[in-house]
C-alpha cells in the first residue's frame, strides 16, 4: 500500500486494479494523474482469446520495444474478445478485426471513449453484436456495421452520440440498443424485436 501528500504525477506500469492497494483517504486533498500502461503482447493471448479485462482501465498501450500504440489489430489467430477485455481504455483510437469468426463479448470496448475507427474483415460472419459491446464510445463515428450482423443486444452502441449507423439489416433491437445514436438507414421489413 502506498499514500501521498501533495501531488504525485506516476506511472503504474503493468499494473492490473487488482494489484494497487490504496489505504482509505490516501489521495484526500491531493492531486493525483496516474498513467496505467500495458505492454501489448500478443503472447498473452492463449485458447485463442484475448482474455477478461486484459486492458480494462488502461491509459497507455506500449508494443514490446516500449512505443506508445494507439491502433490495434486483434491477431488472426484470435476468435474471442474476452467480456470487459478493453472496458475503459483509452489508450486505443483503432481497432482492425482480422478474424472473420470473431466473437465480441460482452462489455468488450465498453466506454472507450477515445475509440474512433472499428474496422472488420468484409467476410466477417458473427450476427449479433453483444451486450453494451460499443456502448458510451463517446467518439466513436467510423463504423459499418457488418451485413452479417442481425442482432443488436441491449445497449450495443447506447451513447455512443457520434455513430451513424446504417441498420438496414438488422432485425432485432434490444433495449436502448443505438440510444443516443443517428440512424441513416430505414429499418429492415424483418424486424421481429425493437427493445
Amino acid at each position: 500500500m502506498f499514500c501521498l501528500n501533495g501531488s504525485y504525477d506516476g506511472n503504474l506500469e503493468n499494473k492490473s486494479h487488482e494489484q494497487i492497494t490504496v489505504g482509505s483517504n490516501c489521495f484526500e486533498g491531493t492531486i493525483v494523474t496516474v498513467e496505467i500502461v500495458k505492454i501489448w503482447r500478443t503472447s498473452d493471448f492463449t485458447d485463442n482469446k484475448i482474455p477478461n479485462e486484459y486492458c480494462k482501465n488502461v491509459t497507455m498501450l506500449k508494443d514490446t520495444d516500449g512505443k506508445v500504440i494507439t491502433e490495434i489489430t486483434i491477431p488472426s489467430n484470435i476468435t474471442v474478445v474476452g467480456e470487459r477485455a478493453f472496458e475503459n481504455c483509452t489508450a486505443i483510437t483503432s481497432v482492425t478485426i482480422t478474424e472473420p469468426d470473431t466473437t465480441l463479448s460482452m462489455y468488450a470496448f465498453y466506454y472507450c471513449k477515445n475509440l474512433v475507427t472499428v474496422n472488420f474483415p468484409s467476410n466477417f460472419s458473427q450476427t449479433i453484436i453483444r451486450y453494451a459491446t460499443f456502448c458510451q464510445c463517446s467518439s466513436l463515428v467510423n463504423f459499418d456495421i457488418p451485413s452479417s450482423v442481425v442482432q443488436l443486444n441491449d445497449y450495443a452502441f447506447a451513447y455512443s452520440r457520434k455513430v451513424v449507423l446504417d441498420v438496414s439489416n438488422i432485425k432485432y433491437f434490444g433495449q436502448r440498443a443505438c440510444r443516443g445514436t443517428t440512424i441513416k438507414s430505414n429499418l429492415n421489413d424483418e424486424i421481429t424485436n425493437i427493445g
